[in-house]
Order: C-alpha cells, then structure tokens, then sequence
C-alpha cells in the first residue's frame, strides 16, 4: 500500500487528521481540498481512482467542535466536489455523528445534507458501544455493496466498517451512449412497496411533540422503503438513428415475413436461377413496406395517446432523422442560478417597497361585515385527501424525494390513515413541515445569451406530499372566501368556472356591449415580467389577516 492522500493538523498540533492508503495498482490523483479543512471540524483527504471514475474522501471530525461549522463546511466541499467528473462518490470516517438518533434535529441536518447530493449510509450497526459514529456514505446502489463491521481490538476502541463493492473499470464512452438515472417503477414493485408499508405501525407518530419531528419521521420512513423497492439505476440510452424497429414493433407477422424472405434468399443462393431471384427482390419488397407501415402505426399510437401530441411528433422526427441533441456549455453554475433565483423576489420588491401597496389602503376601511367570525381550519378525513390524491394527474415527474403523483397515487391506500392524521396535525398547530419546504428547481433556458442568469425560467417541483396539504388548505380557503362573497367576479383563472377563455368571452362581450351603444370602448392589456416576483409576503399576510385569516390560521 502506499500512502495517496492525507491531512495533517497545523502546528503547534502534532496528532490527529486523515489519510486514504492504496494498493500501488491502481491509478489515481489528488484533489486539493484544502480551502474547505479545518482543523479539529472538518478534516478530508480526497482522491479520484481514475479507471473507476471513482471520488473517496477520508474525514475526521473532533467529537467536541462546532456541529453546525462541520456540516456548512461540508456541504461545501460536497457542492465542489460534485463539480468534479465521476460516476461514483463514497465519503468515509469517524464523523462523530450518531446517526442511529435520526429523530433528533442536527442528525436530520447532517442526514439531510448528504441527500441532497445522492449519498446515502451503508451502516446501520453501532460502531462504538451504542452509537454509530463511523460510516461510509455513498452514491452507489446497494445491490453493488456489501457492509460488515470489524470487532473493535487493540488498535481501536471503534468497529471498523468494510465495504465491498462490485464495480467494473470505466472505460470512454463512446459518443452515441449518454448515462442517465432511471426509477425502477412498476405496478409489482408499487404493490410490493404498499405490501411492505401495510406492516409499518405508525403509532408512533402519536409521540413527536411538534408537526416538524412527525413529518420527518413519516416522509424518512416512507422514501427509505420506497428508494429499497425502487431503486435508482444509472443506464445508457442509445441516440443512434431510428433506423431498427424495437421488439414492440416486431410483430409475429413481421417475424414471419422475415422467415420466408430468408429462405428466399437461400433459395436464390443455391439455384443462382433468375426466377428465384425475382421473387426474393419482389418479396423484399413487401417485406420492407410492411416494416414502414408497422412504424407509422405504432408511431401514430404513440403521438395519439401522448399528451402534448406536437411534442412527441417532433421527438419521433428527430429521432427517425439520426438526431442528436448537443449540450452547449455555459459558464453559469448552480450556485449563480440558484442565487440569482432565490434573490430576484427580495430585489423587486424592495425597488416596489416605497409605493403605497394595497395592504395600507386597506387600513381606511373596516371590515367586512361578512368576515366578524375569523377562518378556523377544519379537521378533515380520510375520504378529503383520497379525493385530493385521486383528482392529481398521473405524471411521474420525481421531487427532491424521487417520489410523484404516479407513486403517492398507487400506495395512497395504505398511508392514508396516517396522512390525515399528519394532515389533521398541521392544521392543529398552524405551522407547515421544514421538511416539505424544499423543491427540486429544474431552470428552462427561454431566449438570447445562455450565460446571463435572466434568460432562465425556474420550474419548480415541490414535494407531492406538499402539494396534497396545499390543495387540502386550498379548499378551505377557497371555501371561506367564496361564503363571503370576497372574491371580485370578474377575477378569472385558478377558478372553478372562470377560466381564461372565459375572460376572454367577458372582454369580447364588453367591446360588443359597447359597439351595440355607440360607445367608444378601450383595453389596457399588461403583461407583468417575474409576475410571482412581485407578490410582497408581507402585503400579502397583511390582506389576509384583514380578511379574517389570524394567528396560526395564517
């Protein structure tokens, strides 16, 4: 072995740090990390193995330095560190956190870090008397690996922890084959997912004293069984020219024909007779015009059932006609967009903070008579969010858990009970889960220069289980505001009955209204930039609170 990487504290300080030790081997090299080490917080050596495309990285943490330092700075290298090129990532030490107390909140911090970026804990099993404080956290598939502990001797008062990986060398791939990650989801593994969760007793969610704690119990429970039943794989997809019909397009008849056009040309072979030759060239043919109607077929199947029909007809374009999408590198990294995105609401509305906004004009009037009695949430039951998960569309779009409306929809029987129970909870205390307050932002490039940040359009994919409690607030909501008659008539969009094409007929009307009694009629159209952007949350809890929504209502 030889010694690849390592971190040794400052002087005065003589013990203590990190190291990684390889066989001569394998080839390898270093990334310097040391912007991100600090001594007795966060100690890392990091190395690449260059034929497995493979990042490790060795770190120490003193049981005693400041927690919330160590995970910032970790998070940190980690964002770095992923702009590195690999394909597997594994992080390993004695990070002197438990993770056996996943309840607790700095745990849920740490843990919550290493998600973010696809790492995941291959023990479970305590390595220093009850506690579990050395780990390997990595990327990789846990069908690819296998945990065992050493017993603890003399060397050390902590177990060691051996991990054994099953993985092949990276070899270049070739420019037709691009790696993506695909879900493992189908109808047996959801019905072996809601088999599983029917034995899971979640009375223990009773016992949490807050709607934060309760939350991330239910949702780490629930994403651990579904992430074991359905895995996270990295495949290739081919991107090679549509020339070959798929095993689904080889129909038996099709198979058929090509068995005869073989024996055809056989025949030919042998008697080298012209007549022979004749019926092979006329049966090819045939054979030939058949695969191109079983194309047309299928492909018309495909464009009808889709539901954005010209998107897959451009799709089925593309890929008949060989092509190929080229990725058009920019300079602009996550952290820019992300920051540019998080920080565009704030600066409008400090450029809009010195008009008089609604919520002000509103103090010179009373209240509504209708709106004496302030909103109180409502329990609901279990038939109330059946209803809300069943009306979702079947879309298979994943959230920062890998969960979607497809999955929720198809084991929504058996957590039903206890999200009501977590639903019903919510409501009781007023206050909305941290844990569902974080959303996957996908950034869709509109028009001009690809590395200006406002060019970007931020779609974001918030948490389905977030997105079941806002439709159930949403009716109660919409309910008190409709009783009192708060909403403005013509207020069209986001409405039962009072869609945009009706806005559209109200206008048209108005104009003929106006053309019938001679009158000259005017339309201001406006259209808002970053309309969303320019809803002020202190305005907006201002109106709400004049309209009878208080306390922990609001």
């Amino acid at each position: 072995f030889i010694l690849a990487s390592s971190y040794c504290r400052k002087p005065p300080h003589i013990h203590g740090g990190s190291s990684i030790l390889l066989k001569e081997s394998l080839k390898y090299e270093v990334i310097d990390v040391s912007e991100y080490c600090l001594d007795f917080v966060c100690e890392p050596s990091v190395i690449r193995l260059i034929e497995y495309n493979f990042i490790i990285v060795c770190m120490y943490r003193t049981p005693n330095s400041d927690f919330y330092a160590f995970v910032n700075n970790l998070e940190n290298l980690l964002v770095y560190l992923m702009t590195k090129p690999h394909k597997f990532f594994a992080l390993a030490g004695d990070l002197n956190v438990n993770i056996l107390e996943q309840n607790t909140p700095h745990v849920q911090y740490f843990l919550n870090v290493l998600r973010s970026v696809n790492l995941y804990n291959t023990n479970s099993l305590p390595t220093r008397n009850t506690s579990c404080l050395d780990n390997l956290y990595t990327n990789i598939n846990k069908e690819l690996y296998s945990c065992s502990l050493l017993k603890q001797d003399i060397i050390s008062d902590h177990a060691g922890v051996f991990v054994s990986f099953s993985l092949s060398i990276t070899s270049k791939e070739k420019g037709e084959n691009k790696p993506y990650k695909k879900r493992l989801i189908s109808q047996d593994r959801l019905y072996d997912l809601g088999e599983c969760l029917k034995g899971v007793d979640w009375s223990g969610l009773s016992n949490f004293d807050d709607v934060n704690g309760v939350f991330s119990m239910f949702v780490d429970m629930l994403v651990t069984h579904f992430n074991y039943y359905c895995p996270l794989i990295s495949v290739k997809l081919s991107c090679k020219p549509g020339d070959h019909l798929t095993r689904s397009q080889f129909t038996p008849k099709l198979q058929l024909m090509r068995t005869l056009l073989l024996a055809l040309y056989d025949k030919w072979k042998l008697s080298s007779d012209q007549l022979d030759k004749n019926k092979y060239m006329q049966f090819k043919k045939l054979y030939y015009k058949a695969i191109s109607e079983a194309k047309i077929s299928l492909n018309d199947k495909l464009i009808q059932n889709a539901k954005n029909k010209c998107r897959k007809a451009w799709e089925i374009v593309k890929k008949e006609s060989g092509h190929i999408e080229h990725t058009i590198k920019n300079s602009l990294s996550a952290d820019v967009l992300n920051n540019y995105f998080t920080n565009t609401q704030i600066n409008t509305v400090n450029y809009m903070s010195n008009n008089v906004n609604w919520a002000d004009l509103l103090r010179n009037f009373p209240r509504p008579e209708i709106c004496k009695n302030d909103f109180r949430w409502k329990s609901i039951d279990k038939k109330t969010v059946k209803d809300v998960v069943n009306k979702m569309s079947n879309s298979r779009s994943e959230d920062v858990f890998g969960l979607s409306n497809y999955v929720i929809k198809g084991i929504i029987d058996v957590i039903l009970v206890p999200l009501t129970y977590l639903v019903n909870r919510m409501f009781l205390e007023g206050s909305f889960p941290q844990c569902l307050k974080f959303a996957k932002v996908t950034p869709i490039f509109k028009k001009d220069d690809r590395n200006n940040p406002e060019n970007y359009r931020p779609i974001a994919i918030v948490p389905i289980l977030s997105k079941v409690i806002e439709s159930c607030i949403l009716k109660q909501l919409y309910d008190y505001f409709v009783s009192n008659n708060l909403l403005y008539p013509l207020q069209f969009g986001f409405r039962p009955h009072h869609s945009t094409n009706m806005a559209v007929e109200s206008v048209i009307d108005i104009i003929l209204k106006g053309f019938e009694k001679k009158l000259v009629t005017g339309c201001s159209l406006i259209d808002l930039s970053k309309a969303f952007d320019l809803v002020s949350h202190s305005v907006l809890c201002k109106k709400l609170e004049f309209y009878g929504i208080r306390n922990k209502e609001l």
